[in-house]
């Protein structure tokens, strides 16, 4: 959104601001996230000064030795304006894995945009589907440690540094973006199926026994009838955090509808 008394380029969604102007056909963009409204107008009133000069303040404030930690933190403020907070939450653990990666594995402290070539991409790509991991990093879990990541992660996050890089490109950072030719395969809906498959009737039978046992040890500590929560879970198919979040609003006894809505 653009108010008729704000400088040229000068945009806000939500309560981030962001610059944006067509330069020697090529669009410029920044976004500032949430500053004070006067000194966004101060801001894009230089910038504009600078384009009408011949020069274009984007790059050369960031310049061409831009931090690939530097840039993601741009790019999530930008993203963070478009995305819901589980999906933006999602983003952030990727960048997270390329980092550390890059810091841990490839000794790549402060890496430019410019130093992560189509190799770096691919040997990391690899890594990520062959490196042993343990399910939310959760230590608890040694038991179902497995082999590498699934391919809907690697595939989910391969979109994700692809996009990331497409954006240093259309800023004027970087002339190649290194995931373009890095290309794992989707998963197909059989593979998806297997992993995340619904109980079958004798699963189900176990899982609810366990709990009805568990209830029974636990009598004397007042606890919630564990039973209960997890027959409920079973037939509805909610998650954990989603049932949490449930007020009796919520719930339709009429019709026997449960509404799911983001809760903050």
């Amino acid at each position: 959104k653009h108010k008729n008394k704000w400088p040229r380029g000068l945009m806000r969604r939500g309560d981030s601001f962001r610059f944006s102007r067509m330069v020697d056909g090529r669009r410029l963009i920044e976004v500032w996230g949430s500053i004070p409204e006067g000194d966004a107008i101060r801001k894009a009133a230089r910038y504009n000064v600078d384009i009408d000069d011949g020069i274009q303040p984007i790059k050369t404030r960031i310049g061409k030795q831009t931090t690939l930690a530097d840039f993601t933190e741009i790019w999530l403020k930008k993203k963070a304006t478009e995305l819901r907070p589980k999906s933006l939450a999602r983003y952030h653990a990727v960048i997270d894995h390329f980092l550390n990666y890059l810091n841990q594995s490839r000794s790549l402290t402060s890496p430019t945009l410019s130093e992560i070539t189509y190799a770096l991409a691919m040997d990391y790509m690899a890594h990520r589907a062959e490196a042993p991991m343990m399910p939310n990093g959760a230590k608890k879990f040694t038991r179902t440690m497995r082999e590498g990541a699934a391919k809907k992660t690697i595939y989910f996050e391969r979109g994700v540094l692809f996009q990331l890089f497409r954006e240093a490109i259309k800023r004027d950072l970087i002339s190649k973006n290194p995931f373009e030719e890095v290309r794992p395969k989707k998963p197909t809906i059989n593979e998806v199926a297997a992993a995340h498959h619904p109980l079958t009737r004798d699963e189900e039978e176990a899982l609810l026994k366990a709990a009805t046992l568990f209830d029974a040890r636990r009598k004397d500590q007042n606890n919630p009838r564990f039973h209960d929560i997890v027959l409920f879970l079973v037939r509805t198919g909610l998650r954990l955090d989603e049932m949490r979040c449930l007020e009796w609003s919520d719930i339709d006894f009429e019709d026997r509808i449960i509404k799911i809505r983001e809760k903050s």
